[in-house]
């Protein structure tokens, strides 16, 4: 008797780990491939974030992306976190100086993929990387005014 329940027990074992690793995995279940360089830095307040297409994608059929940036590692705080159509995302707001993490999700064929590879962003220096243009007066006008317009 003992010997037939360790005999089933292990056929069981065999059944389940052949099942196991007979199985396929769908495309869907791998994250997208981030193309933006990790650890960039920049003075870009709205730098594009690019990831290639996942297997299969297809927007007409209701499939898209979530992208989420955040300022902390463990994506506590998402100030963004968006769905997308497109393979990229540009914030449509000027993003503050600091660093950022950033991954993506593809939902596909009714399926979530895993999330792609964290990387991170850090922006600097003045949004819009404006720098102030003279108008007016013209360089080297010459005025008696005392108070002039500028």
């Amino acid at each position: 008797m003992k010997n037939s329940i360790k005999i089933l027990l292990t056929l069981m074992f065999l059944a389940a780990t052949v099942l196991t690793v007979g199985q396929q995995v769908s495309a869907a279940s791998a994250g997208p491939v981030l193309l933006s360089a990790d650890g960039r830095v920049t003075e870009d307040h709205t730098p594009n974030f690019v990831w290639e297409h996942v297997a299969d994608f297809n927007a007409a059929e209701g499939d898209y992306y979530r992208i989420q940036i955040s300022p902390r590692e463990d994506f506590s705080i998402l100030p963004i976190n968006h769905v997308v159509n497109g393979a990229f995302f540009a914030p449509g707001v000027a993003m503050i100086n600091q660093p950022y993490w950033w991954r993506v999700a593809a939902f596909v064929n009714g399926e979530m993929t895993e999330w792609s590879e964290v990387r991170t962003l850090t922006i600097t220096g003045a949004p819009g990387n404006a720098q102030p243009q003279a108008v007016a007066p013209a360089n080297g006008f010459v005025t008696s005014d005392q108070t002039p317009t500028f």
